[in-house]
């Protein structure tokens, strides 16, 4: 069981969810005021106008009755009684504070040496050590312990541990925030300072391991130089863990002291360094296609050509291919893919060749060029270094080139009928990205295994490698993943007996994917298998429909390689009664073969040929079949072991 509190002003996200329960804590009545005073004052009662006024002023909340009680009993206008406590002098003259705020101010002056070491701590921050407090406070050790006893004694401390080697916290985030309010601007400026110089000398692990907090104190010490390196550091140390959302965070601090510095070149210095940390990040959060992500990068181009770094202009023109791309624009992909080759050129460094022949391998597989992809992808793989290559993804897209071109070339090496070698191709796919032990790229290799195996009707194998990628893609919020598997999840589902779940997750994945506009990347394939699942479930109007769908977004989007796929299992239900048009589906399937053809895609002229063949058998042209089957079958050279081939076979011998 997980609990979770939050305040009225925060709408969580998981309120549908039938095992969620919600429980409406609301402030507590009289009663239990009385119960929460008595026991704040170690079972004692105060005077019933004392009572009356504390259940007046805190409204029932619980830390404000606790703080008023304590505040009061620490005023020494009490004295016990026995069980109860009296009033020393005339209640007219007694004053509780009207606000939390006035409360703990007014408990914090009362304690003399412990309100200064109460201030110094709450600029470090609610938690802290008391080595950490020594360097920083600067007061004899003496006064040091006796200061923060009292706190502890007070109970706005606590404490784990002994001196030297105890850490404390205050007991509520308010007690912090009244101390560090309690501070004047200059001396928060000078506490904030000496904290960033006592954790860079003599806490360098602190440093290392939460350069964010040094960034932190730097900041408010207005020291922007030494702010802004550790905001970098601290932001490209998240986004290698896969903290996408800590990483952003990092960049927005950063970027608002940027904005505030003098407009020239150390400006532009910075923000190009922050850009080219920000872009990986948003797509790996938002998608490839993210609109702010393209935002960023046509301003990383600016800024890079402005201050002639052509190695940020090369990243900032991959991310803006890399937008375009998977947005399914890829008329100006493929610009951005010839400004791409340009830049290349101009350097010989690995990492612009490895990634030039990222960006070709993919948006040749798009484009539906199979053999163009595989001599960017060979390219690309023998220029790939596991220790010099295998951090690009920090840089480029957030997925490793070499994981991304291994499953592109299982993909091309399907389509051209190379079909031994695709699962090697996939498997090298998956070492790589074991061997990386990076979430996202390990992720989109499981993607590309399953949606490989789902074209190659492998139901087993799909599903092993979707209850992989689905949990990743979930546990690190993994957008370019975890839709497409839903969808691919959807299918499984249906074939495995689970037809209405099935067939409801793939409809619902695939409205996810189709309410994001720009989210287009292997769109086409994504609505065919979400028709896939529909034909499992014996719906055949509906599958058309979404076959239809695929067509078209292969036409807007310029997304190719699928279509000959697509334009066959519109055939295929074009074929079976009560939508039966023949014609149509004929007219389809010579388009197929056609467009395969063009392709070099035998695979794909194989599985058309074959259905146009098996309609020819059934309109009583058996030769007609043979002649058209036979020579496309004799193009093959391995996947003897195939469904595809094997029915290919049995249907010529029928028809020798």
């Amino acid at each position: 069981m997980i609990l979770v509190t939050y305040r009225p002003e925060f709408t969580p996200p998981w309120l549908d969810l039938g095992h969620v329960t919600i429980l409406k804590l609301n402030h507590l009545g009289r009663s239990q005021v009385v119960d929460l005073i008595c026991k704040t004052a170690g079972g004692k009662t105060l005077p019933e106008a004392i009572v009356e006024q504390i259940a007046a002023k805190s409204q029932g909340v619980p830390l404000f009755i606790e703080e008023i009680t304590r505040s009061i009993l620490e005023s020494g206008d009490l004295e016990a009684d026995g069980g109860r406590y009296v009033l020393r002098e005339s209640f007219r003259d007694f004053v509780i504070p009207s606000t939390l705020q006035d409360s703990l101010i007014a408990r914090l002056d009362r304690l003399g040496v412990a309100k200064d070491v109460a201030l110094t701590a709450s600029i470090i921050g609610r938690e802290f050590t008391y080595e950490l407090l020594d360097a920083v406070a600067r007061v004899p050790q003496a006064t040091l312990l006796e200061g923060l006893k009292g706190l502890v004694r007070s109970d706005l401390l606590g404490q784990r541990g002994t001196p030297p080697h105890s850490r404390y916290i205050f007991k509520h985030a308010l007690i912090r925030d009244a101390a560090f309010q309690s501070v004047l601007n200059a001396r928060k400026r000078e506490l904030h300072e000496r904290i960033a110089d006592v954790l860079a000398s003599r806490f360098p692990e602190i440093a290392e391991t939460e350069p964010e907090l040094l960034a932190h104190h730097c900041t408010e010490a207005n020291l922007v130089d030494r702010a802004l390196a550790y905001w970098r550091q601290a932001a490209e140390r998240a986004a290698a863990r896969l903290a996408y959302i800590e990483a952003l965070g990092h960049v927005a601090r950063a970027m608002k002291l940027v904005a505030a510095l003098p407009e020239n070149t150390e400006r532009d210095e910075w923000e190009l360094i922050f850009l080219v940390i920000e872009g990986p990040s948003r797509m790996a959060l938002d998608g490839w296609d993210s609109p702010p992500a393209k935002l960023l990068y046509e301003r990383a181009r600016a800024v890079a050509e402005r201050l002639g770094r052509p190695a940020e202009v090369f990243r900032s023109v991959w991310g803006l291919w890399m937008g375009a791309h998977s947005s399914g624009q890829h008329a100006r992909a493929h610009e951005l893919l010839q400004e791409i080759y340009a830049l290349q050129k101009q350097t010989h460094e690995p990492e612009y060749v490895v990634q030039a022949h990222h960006a070709g391998g993919s948006q040749m597989v798009a484009e539906g060029e199979p053999r163009a992809a595989l001599v960017h992808i060979d390219q690309l793989l023998s220029n790939y270094r596991i220790d010099v290559h295998g951090n690009l993804a920090l840089t480029y897209g957030a997925h490793d080139p070499g994981c991304c071109s291994l499953g592109m070339r299982a993909l091309s090496l399907m389509m051209l009928g190379k079909l031994d070698h695709v699962e090697g191709a996939l498997g090298e796919a998956l070492d790589l990205g074991n061997r990386l032990d990076h979430k996202p790229s390990l992720s989109q290799a499981h993607m590309f295994c399953a949606e490989t195996f789902i074209v190659l009707n492998r139901l087993d194998e799909a599903e092993f490698h979707l209850n992989i990628c689905v949990p990743l893609a979930e546990k690190y919020s993994l957008a370019n993943y975890l839709i497409p598997a839903k969808i691919m999840q959807g299918w499984v589902l249906v074939l495995r007996g689970e037809v209405e779940a099935g067939v409801r997750q793939a409809e619902a994945a695939l409205e996810v994917l189709k309410s994001v506009p720009s989210r287009r990347f292997h769109l086409p394939i994504r609505i065919g298998i979400a028709g896939l699942a529909k034909v499992a479930a014996g719906d055949l109007v509906g599958a058309l429909a979404l076959f239809e769908a695929a067509l078209e977004a292969a036409s807007t989007t310029g997304e190719r390689w699928y279509e000959p796929e697509l334009l066959r299992l519109k055939a295929g239900m074009l074929l079976t009664p009560p939508q039966q048009r023949a014609d149509e589906a004929e007219e389809c399937l010579v388009a197929a073969i056609a467009l395969a053809q063009q392709q070099a895609a035998t695979f794909w002229e194989l599985r058309a040929t074959a259905a146009l063949a098996k309609h020819r058998v059934h309109q009583g042209r058996p030769s007609e079949a043979r002649d058209l089957l036979a020579p496309v079958y004799r193009c093959f050279t391995e996947g003897f072991e195939t469904v595809d081939l094997k029915e290919a076979k049995v249907l010529l011998e029928e028809l020798a």
